[in-house]
C-alpha cells in the first residue's frame, strides 16, 4: 500500500492541469435522470437443454430468447450506440448453480446497464442459453459441456447483434440505435463470452488437444450446434440472416478466453478489469474451477495476458495511445505499478486493463473475484423458497447467500456502486475511441484547461481549489484510491472555492475540477 500511496504522489506532483483531460456531456457523463425499461423483448429463438424450456437435455426444445432493453428517459436522439450486457452465472440455472446471480436481472446488470443509458446509449441485459454438466466426475464430460454452453451463448449474443441490425433497417429503428457502434460487456462467465466474441472466428481453433475428446473429435460438433457464425447445426436456429456479427469492441469483468490461439491481431479492442488473486477465473494464465465442487475443467488465459497481448498486437492502439488523465485512468496505472501480488506491471504495457486490489480473504481457498457484485439476501431466501415451492427443489437459499459472502464478505450494494462507477469510468472514454463516437479519434478526446491551483497539498484540514484564468469552478468531485466518489460539490461559477475534509480518512485522493473548458484531476494527499 506504501508504494501505491508513493507512486500517486509522484504521478501528482508531475501532473500538469493544462494537461489533457476527457471530455464532458452525452455519452461522456450522466446527462440523463431517468431510465425507461421494457422487458423481454424477444430477440430470437433457439434450442435450450435446461429448463424452463425442457428438463430432457436429450431432447432439447425451441424456446424464445428474451432481452431488456434500458433507454433514456425523455431522449430525442435515434441514433444511439448500443451496449449489449451478458451476466454472469456460470452457465447454469439462477440459485440451481449455487449463486446469487444467472439471469438478464441480475442486480449488477441492471446497474450497468441504467448507467449506460444516463449517459445516452442504449443498453440490452441479455438472457442467453444455459446448460453442462459441472459435476461429472469425467474431465471429458465437464470441459466438453463447458465449451459447448459457451458456444451457445456466443450464438445468442451475436443473434442479438442481428436482431438490432435488422431492427434498423426493417423495422423503423425503433430502438433508436446505431449499430455502427455496438459494445459488448461481459460479467464473469458472460465475460468469456464477449472475449470469445471477439477472438474466436475459425472452426479449427476448436479443435485443438485440449478441446477434442478421446476419439480427437472436437467437443464442438458442427453439424449438431452449427457454424462459428451461427448458421446451419440440427439443434441450431440461424436468426435474423442476411445481418452480420460485427461489433466494436468488448468489455470483460473477470472473465478469461478458451486458448491463447484464439486472440489474433484481428481481433476487437478488448477493455478488462479483474482482481489479481481471482480463483476461478486465472488473472494471467491457469486453470478455470468450478466454484461450487472446485473440479478443475480447462486451461484458459485471463485479463493480465489478454491485455498485454491486445497491445502487443496493436488491437488496442485506437484508445492506448490516447491520454486519459481521468482519476480512473491514473488509478489503473497506480495499481498495475503496485506491489501486490501478480502486479508490479508496467502500465505502458497494459492499456485498457484496470485491477481491482482486495483484501485477501484468509478463510477462503479462493480469494475475491468480482467485488462489483451485489444482492439482497432476503430476496435470495424468498424467492429460493418460491423456486422449491414450484419444482419441488430442495435449495437453500440462506446456504446460497452465505455461501457467496465467502468469496465477498462485505458485500454490499453501496460497495458494488463504487466499483461500478470505476467500470462505467474507465471503459466508456475508451468505449467512446473504439466505437468512434462523434467522429472521435485519437486525442480528440482531449482537451485543454487553464491554470487550476489546488493548496495546500498535502493538507492535514481543508485545501483550496482556485481559477486563475476566468474558467469559473463549476463542479468538483474527490475520489477515494478505489475510484469510489467520496465528495461532490456543486458551484455558481466560482473562481475560488474551500472543500472542508470533515471525517475523510488520511491517504491519496483523485480531486476532478470542471469548468467550461472541462474536467482536469489531480492527487490531493490528505494526512
Amino acid at each position: 500500500m506504501q508504494k501505491i500511496i508513493r507512486s500517486l504522489f509522484l504521478l501528482g506532483a508531475t501532473l500538469s492541469l493544462s494537461g489533457a483531460i476527457a471530455q464532458t456531456g452525452r455519452y461522456y457523463e450522466e446527462v440523463f435522470t431517468d431510465v425507461t425499461k421494457q422487458a423481454n423483448i424477444q430477440y430470437g429463438t433457439n434450442f435450450y437443454f435446461v429448463p424452463p424450456i425442457t428438463t430432457d437435455p436429450g431432447n432439447p426444445q425451441q424456446g424464445p430468447l428474451l432481452l431488456d432493453l434500458y433507454t433514456p428517459t425523455g431522449d430525442v436522439a435515434t441514433n444511439r450506440p448500443l451496449v449489449i450486457y451478458l451476466h454472469t452465472g456460470n452457465f447454469l440455472p439462477k440459485y440451481f448453480n449455487g449463486g446469487t446471480g444467472g439471469s438478464k436481472e441480475d442486480s449488477t446488470a441492471v446497474e450497468v446497464c441504467r448507467r449506460y443509458a444516463k449517459r445516452g446509449f442504449v443498453a440490452a441485459s441479455v438472457q442467453y442459453r444455459l446448460g453442462w454438466n459441472p459435476i461429472s466426475s469425467d474431465p471429458d464430460v465437464r470441459r466438453g459441456t463447458l465449451l459447448n454452453a459457451v458456444y451457445r451463448a456466443i450464438h445468442d449474443a451475436q443473434t442479438a447483434v442481428r436482431f438490432f441490425k435488422k431492427s434498423v433497417d426493417t423495422g423503423g429503428n425503433v430502438y433508436g440505435v446505431d449499430t455502427t457502434k455496438i459494445a459488448l460487456i461481459g460479467q464473469g462467465s458472460g465475460g468469456y463470452v464477449s472475449l470469445a466474441y471477439v477472438t474466436l472466428d475459425r472452426i479449427e481453433e476448436l479443435q485443438i488437444l485440449k478441446f477434442v475428446d478421446a476419439n480427437l473429435q472436437s467437443y464442438v460438433n458442427t453439424a449438431i450446434v452449427g457454424n462459428i457464425d451461427g448458421t446451419g447445426g440440427a439443434v441450431n436456429t440461424y436468426n435474423h440472416p442476411g445481418y452480420t456479427n460485427e461489433v466494436s469492441m468488448a468489455v470483460n469483468l473477470g472473465g478469461a478466453i478458451g486458448d491463447s490461439s484464439w486472440l489474433e491481431n484481428t481481433s476487437k479492442p478488448i477493455v478488462s478489469f479483474h482482481c489479481p488473486l481471482d480463483g476461478f477465473a486465472p488473472f494471467d494464465q491457469g486453470i478455470v474451477i468450478v466454484p461450487t465442487t472446485q473440479e478443475t475443467v480447462v486451461p484458459v488465459s485471463g485479463s493480465k495476458w489478454i491485455i498485454k497481448r491486445s497491445n502487443e498486437f496493436g488491437n488496442n492502439d485506437i484508445f492506448a495511445d490516447a491520454t486519459f488523465n481521468d482519476a480512473f485512468s491514473i488509478a489503473a496505472d497506480a495499481r498495475l505499478a503496485s506491489d501486490f501480488p501478480n502486479l508490479s506491471l508496467d502500465p505502458a504495457l497494459y492499456k485498457g486493463l484496470y485491477p481491482f486490489i482486495r483484501p485477501i480473504i484468509p478463510i477462503s481457498p479462493f480469494q475475491e473475484s468480482s467485488p462489483w457484485e451485489f444482492w439482497d439476501s432476503a430476496t435470495v431466501v424468498n424467492t429460493v423458497n418460491a423456486i422449491n415451492q414450484a419444482t419441488g427443489s430442495t435449495l437453500d437459499g440462506l446456504g446460497i447467500h452465505l455461501q457467496n459472502l465467502g468469496t465477498n464478505p462485505d458485500m454490499s450494494r453501496a460497495k458494488a456502486f463504487a466499483y461500478i462507477d470505476t467500470i462505467v469510468g474507465f471503459a466508456t472514454p475508451r468505449m467512446i475511441y473504439a466505437m468512434g463516437i462523434d467522429g472521435v479519434g485519437i486525442n480528440d478526446i482531449n482537451a485543454k484547461v487553464s491554470n487550476i491551483k489546488v493548496y495546500p497539498n498535502p493538507s492535514a484540514a481543508d485545501f483550496t481549489v482556485q481559477s486563475t484564468d476566468g474558467n469559473k469552478i463549476e463542479n468538483i468531485r474527490l475520489f477515494d484510491v478505489t475510484g469510489r466518489v467520496v465528495m461532490v460539490r456543486n458551484y455558481n461559477a466560482s473562481n475560488m472555492v474551500t472543500l472542508e475534509r470533515g471525517n475523510l480518512k488520511n491517504g491519496v485522493y483523485m480531486l476532478e475540477v470542471s469548468t467550461k473548458a472541462g474536467k482536469a484531476t489531480q492527487q490531493i494527499i490528505l494526512q
